[in-house]
């Protein structure tokens, strides 16, 4: 049991290092495909931290 508890904060942590490396690309690509606006833009950003 402690062993997949490590495992999950791993997997957490990997995956918000992974999240932050991305964010210029996330950001750009959800502007483009998602937001028609800068206030949607602002707004997910936002709500995402």
């Amino acid at each position: 049991m402690e062993f997949s508890l490590d495992s999950l904060w791993f997997d957490l942590l990997l995956l918000s290092t992974f999240r932050d490396w991305c964010y210029p690309v996330w950001i750009f690509l959800s502007s483009s495909l998602l937001f028609r606006s800068d206030r949607d833009l602002v707004l997910w950003y936002v709500a995402s931290i």
